[in-house]
């Protein structure tokens, strides 16, 4: 399984990376959404298929519900998460609408397992901030 993990914020993208590596993924990361997206195309382009988008919605330039919906105009059906600790009900009943899952910051590796299981079949999705 191949996951786009975005993420502006180096030292949180590279302990997401090295938990999802060790969790047998396979991970490409990018530190913002300009980035996310060239590396999505130059994965699509290789005929690589990519299994998730793990992306924080807080970031310079392009937040996260963009990088979501541009990459959903490359990879049609492309399953998202996005990550953030500035969640609100609007902002849930949003992703809800559009079929992307929610996690909450801080989070555990538990979480992230559950949020990729919600993600396959249920929306809305809501979790994280550490719950166990």
């Amino acid at each position: 399984m191949l996951i786009l993990v975005v993420d502006d914020d180096p030292a949180m993208g590279n302990a997401i990376r090295a938990g999802l590596i060790g969790l047998g993924y396979e991970v490409v990361t990018a530190e913002n959404g300009t980035d996310g997206l060239a590396k999505l195309r130059r994965l699509l382009e290789e005929e690589r298929r990519v299994d998730f988008l793990l992306c924080d919605f807080r970031m310079p330039g392009l937040n996260g519900v963009d990088v979501i919906r541009l990459s959903r105009e490359l990879a049609p059906g492309l399953r998202a998460i996005l990550m953030t600790a500035y969640g609100t009900e609007s902002l849930e009943s949003r992703l809800s609408a559009l079929e992307i899952g929610y996690l909450g910051k801080p989070f555990n590796p538990g979480d992230l397992l559950r949020a990729f299981d919600g993600a396959v079949t249920d929306f809305p999705l809501q979790v994280g901030n550490g719950t166990p």
